[in-house]
């Protein structure tokens, strides 16, 4: 008997993994990498031509667009 209650128990188990597993990978897809992408592009000279290959600027973006009047007024 209780080896069947085990056995239900880790099938329950498991069930719920599964469920957890998929909203945790629907996350990671949709909204932890394009958050972690815009971080990286904000730090980045982005270029959407491939033959250019982006380049690590630092600060430089947000330094331009705090310094820019049309941003702060």
């Amino acid at each position: 008997m209780r080896k069947i209650k085990d056995k239900r128990r880790h099938k329950e188990a498991l069930q719920a993994w599964m469920f957890i597993g998929v909203g945790f990978i629907l996350f990671a897809v949709f909204m932890a990498y394009p958050l972690l992408k815009n971080i990286e592009m904000a730090f980045m000279d982005y270029s959407v031509n491939p033959n250019k290959p982006s380049t690590f600027i630092g600060l430089n973006n947000f330094k331009k667009a705090f310094l820019s009047s049309g941003v702060l007024g």
